[in-house]
């Protein structure tokens, strides 16, 4: 805005003089919108034509563009900037001349303090419009969003409703349950006793005959023995489990019946029918085992669980034998117990083998809690059938002279001399075998006439002369050349130890000789 330099920093805007009123109307027409009006408003300035004053865009610093730019809150600050009366408007204005003249700036007045503050509110605007644009956008995204939650929550409330109405229904007619309750207790019991048919079909199918007479079933006529007890009920149990699904329940309570006799059979028609409502073949058998087994059985059970022997070929059977006997004492989860049980104990203690027994204490501890009952059987009788079978190699099998024929022959055996074979420094992993070779050797030197007629004793099953393998012979073994070959060397050393007197031991000994086996 132009100025003159004798004018003050702090000269005003002054009124335009008498001559010309400031609310006198305008002596010339209106200028087109395309020029700029001049200002009524005009400085005074001693000794020259007065000034007018026009707005003017002189734009605001990059440092508070940056500033507003990055403002979060540009609503606030613009109300700020406004400030909250006209009154303190002007004293913000009169702060900016006062910067602006220790800037050294020229042509300051508050007329450019206006045009500054009108930029700063423009830029601050700007920035507020902005970011309510900004918001608007992001609010119409997600007001889709919110009438979706808002019906869901219509809909889950109106679920609860109903949920609290149906609460409600079903607490009133629980508040009465107890009193219905205690009268049902009280009255008398409206129930007669239930009658069987009068025909129940217990007909065994002809394709489980075989099965049933494996495990014959005998006939109960009441025993205080717990063996008769055990027996009869093991039998029991693998008929009707063999029946599963051939019998029903009321067919089931017949036939166990039918292999009643006596007073066994008087209870459990008299007693136990008719005093029994919805029975059952399992309610039955717990009946029975109240009945016939004592109260002191377990001491029984018990020793019988002591003194039972734990065999390799017959873990299975001894496992099985060994629930059932759990079972009499009313143990049918073995998984209950536990290593400090007395029960495992027992069983563990049959164990006998220490690499078994090794295995199992590996198990147990890694095993979180260690082992069970159940589990210690079932590896029992895993490692027990993993257990080599042991071969009876220990002793060789050797041929010896008849006894007889020497006493037959007096001529014949004293004229030979007996040779006796032994070989000195012999290294122990060969043992067995060099004495298995040597009986060979020695059979060999002996005629085919002094062991006719001699019997053999019979010491198992055949085995290999060269690998002591029970599935196949000496003439099938892929080493027999070796076999052979040691044959020959230890006949040698044998006829030379024997000198002159032992030889006539024969040229028999390669593989297809007189050495076969």
């Amino acid at each position: 805005m132009a100025r003159d330099s004798d004018a003050k920093p702090g000269d005003g805007l002054a009124p335009i003089p008498e001559e010309k009123p400031v609310t006198s109307p305008l002596e010339t027409p209106v200028i087109p919108k395309s020029e700029r009006r001049t200002s009524t408003l005009q400085f005074v300035v001693p000794g020259a034509e007065p000034s007018p004053w026009q707005c003017e865009t002189v734009g605001i610093p990059d440092s508070l563009a940056d500033a507003i730019h990055r403002d979060q809150e540009p609503h606030h600050d613009l109300l700020n900037t406004l400030c909250s009366s006209n009154e303190e408007l002007h004293d913000a204005l009169l702060d900016y001349e006062e910067a602006a003249l220790e800037a050294n700036q020229t042509e300051v007045n508050l007329g450019t303090a206006v045009n500054y503050k009108l930029d700063e509110i423009r830029a601050r605007a700007v920035k507020a419009d902005a970011q309510y644009r900004t918001v608007q956008t992001l609010l119409g995204e997600k007001m889709l969003d919110i009438e979706l939650l808002e019906d869901a929550c219509a809909k889950l409330q109106h679920k609860l409703e109903a949920a609290n109405k149906e609460r409600g229904t079903l607490l009133s007619v629980n508040n009465s349950l107890e009193e219905q309750l205690r009268r049902a207790t009280n009255a008398a019991a409206d129930w007669s006793p239930i009658v069987p048919p009068k025909h129940v079909d217990i007909t065994v199918p002809k394709q489980y005959a075989a099965q049933l007479k494996a495990m014959e079933l005998p006939v109960f006529e009441g025993s205080s023995s717990i063996e008769t007890v055990y027996t009869f009920l093991k039998a029991l149990e693998f008929h009707i489990d063999t029946l599963e699904y051939v019998f029903q329940d009321p067919q089931r309570i017949e036939y166990t019946i039918s292999y009643l006799r006596g007073s066994a059979r008087k209870w459990a028609k008299e007693e136990w029918r008719k005093t029994t409502k919805g029975a059952t073949w399992i309610g039955l058998m717990e009946a029975f085992k109240d009945r016939w087994i004592p109260g002191n059985a377990h001491v029984h059970l018990v020793n019988k669980l002591e003194e039972m022997e734990l065999k390799k070929g017959s873990v299975d059977r001894f496992n099985d034998e060994f629930r059932g006997i759990l079972e009499l004492l009313r143990i049918t989860d073995l998984r209950s117990c536990k290593e400090s049980d007395q029960y495992y104990k027992i069983y563990a203690n049959k164990l006998k083998d220490s690499t078994i027994r090794q295995a199992i204490l590996l198990r147990s501890l890694g095993t979180p809690g260690g082992l069970n009952l159940e589990t210690l059987m079932e590896l029992t009788s895993k490692l027990m059938l993993a257990l080599p079978t042991p071969r009876s190699t220990d002793k060789p099998h050797t041929t010896s002279h008849n006894n007889q024929q020497s006493k037959q022959k007096p001529d014949q055996t004293k004229s030979k001399k007996s040779t006796t074979v032994q070989i000195n420094n012999m290294e122990d992993s060969y043992r067995v075998q060099d004495a298995t070779i040597n009986a060979i050797a020695q059979s060999a030197q002996t005629s085919p006439a002094n062991t006719a007629g001699h019997k053999s004793t019979d010491t198992g099953p055949r085995l290999c002369y060269s690998c002591n393998s029970s599935d196949h012979l000496l003439k099938y073994c892929p080493s027999r050349k070796q076999f052979w070959d040691r044959v020959n060397k230890r006949r040698a050393e044998a006829e030379a130890m024997g000198g002159a007197g032992g030889g006539g031991a024969g040229n028999g000994g390669g593989e297809g000789g007189s050495g076969k086996a």
